[in-house]
């Protein structure tokens, strides 16, 4: 299981969440999971602005929001280093 891996690592994790419809059951079920099994958790990524349930996640998971990607009409170099260096600073501060 992943969950092994990463204890084994003594890894710290951060969540991906996607916006869609069920993200936030999804999301949540993430959290607790990870609660459970005593994985410690950075704090959420959300990329994929289909929808806007960030706030709900962040509120009802306990863990904080380090960044958000909107969704890209391309995915070349370029674009992918644009979003990178945007999000880099929050990144770094919790690691």
């Amino acid at each position: 299981m992943v969950a092994d891996i990463i204890r084994e690592l003594n890894a710290k994790l951060i969540l991906v969440s996607r916006n869609y419809l069920g993200s936030i059951n999804h999301s949540l079920l993430t959290a607790e999971y990870c609660r459970q099994k005593n994985i410690p958790v950075l704090g959420w990524v959300f990329n994929d602005q289909y929808m806007d349930y960030e706030e709900e996640i962040v509120k009802w998971s306990g863990y904080p929001r380090l960044a958000s990607v909107e969704k890209l009409a391309k995915t070349d170099k370029l674009t992918i280093r644009k979003q990178a260096a945007r999000i880099k600073e929050n990144l770094l501060q919790v690691l």
